[in-house]
């Protein structure tokens, strides 16, 4: 980064790597990754050489789950629901590379990536069991406990806030942004320009990837029952199950943006469709959207 005009290989001149293993480099896909993994390959070796055998196995063994991981977590969730792996051997994986307290810890897209592993396997107890600091464990835990309390109480049960309260932030709006009320003659799609949020992007990318039909079942129950209390006419409710496990009201409605609850809403769902694609309530839950969005458009 700080010297783009220079390779990465030739950075040093103690990291000289023999031909097998530059080869095997060279097969991990470029950029990111490939860098990595010659930095830890080289280095480890540089360690060997100096006989710090501790740290040369931190080094690989770090190459060894970034590897792992990438490749089997991508293949669970683009082959899902039933893709050709040890799923028990991932989820072990998954559950060192979080409880790790090494001094080389995992990047943040190893960690994320073991969160929604473990979700979309169903591994709700090791979630409840563990507390971690970082906004995807957060996120991971919360779907986890709600969907403990979808299967233990079959319903009646209100879920637990955490999710309610961990989600909520994605979409208020930014102070600079008019203080409007998004409720009245607002499309379910979007038609005006919607304020970029980081928050937002982190939880459409998270939602985006769960897999797990109750992880899916409690987040779209939850952005639906988001847009009906935001958009507060019971006349163009969308209607989903558990919607009313849900808080019935929301503290300064008029600071979020509707439009992004339904824009994240609608991918979610059109993503759940095409790994359960004859889900009944999602797809009324569509043809409800796709209603209110042709009659949305004539009134405009």
């Amino acid at each position: 980064m700080k010297n783009s005009n220079r390779s990465i290989w030739k950075l040093n001149p103690k990291w000289e790597l023999p031909i097998p293993l530059q080869s095997v480099i060279a097969s991990l896909p470029r950029g990111f990754l490939q860098d990595y993994g010659f930095v830890l390959l080289a280095k480890a070796k540089e360690m060997t050489v100096a006989k710090d055998w501790t740290t040369s196995l931190v080094l690989l063994r770090a190459l060894e789950n970034e590897i792992k991981h990438a490749n089997s977590i991508t293949q669970l969730l683009e082959e899902c629901p039933a893709p050709p792996i040890d799923k028990q051997a991932l989820a072990n994986s998954c559950k060192a590379c979080l409880e790790t307290n090494d001094s080389v810890l995992p990047r943040t897209e190893v960690t994320e990536q073991c969160v929604l592993c473990l979700l979309n396997l169903g591994y709700w107890d090791f979630f409840v069991n563990l507390d971690k600091r970082f906004i995807y464990f957060e996120l991971g835990k919360a779907i986890a406990i709600a969907c403990q309390d979808l299967n233990k109480y079959k319903g009646p049960k209100k879920f637990s806030k955490d999710l309610w309260d961990l989600t909520l932030p994605a979409f208020i709006m930014p102070p600079s942004q008019s203080k409007k009320s998004n409720s009245s003659g607002s499309s379910l799609l979007v038609h005006r320009e919607i304020p970029v949020n980081n928050t937002k992007m982190t939880i459409l990318s998270f939602f985006s990837r769960l897999r797990d039909g109750n992880a899916l079942r409690v987040v779209i129950s939850l952005l639906t029952k988001l847009y009906n209390v935001l958009k507060d006419e019971a006349s163009l409710e969308l209607n989903v199950e558990y919607g009313n496990l849900w808080p019935a009201v929301v503290t300064n409605a008029n600071s979020y943006i509707i439009e992004s609850v339904s824009e994240v809403l609608l991918q979610i769902v059109d993503q759940a469709l095409k790994f359960y694609p004859y889900n009944v309530s999602w797809l009324r839950l569509i043809g409800d959207i796709n209603f209110l969005e042709k009659k949305n458009s004539k009134t405009l």
